[in-house]
């Protein structure tokens, strides 16, 4: 029986991880094609650091 609560904890834990590294990774995929398009992101770091 622990075995199984071993199991669903660890099974949890990878959920939560699909998950956030599916939302990480669409939020980069949003930000690198709405940067592709507009260059705002190029922009912006330009003038933090200075280019």
């Amino acid at each position: 029986m622990e075995r199984q609560e071993e199991y669903r904890v660890i099974r949890h834990d990878l959920y939560k991880v699909l998950i956030l590294n599916s939302i990480y990774l669409a939020a980069i995929l949003i930000l690198y094609f709405t940067n592709k398009n507009s260059h705002y992101l190029d922009n912006w770091f330009a003038k933090i650091l200075h280019f």
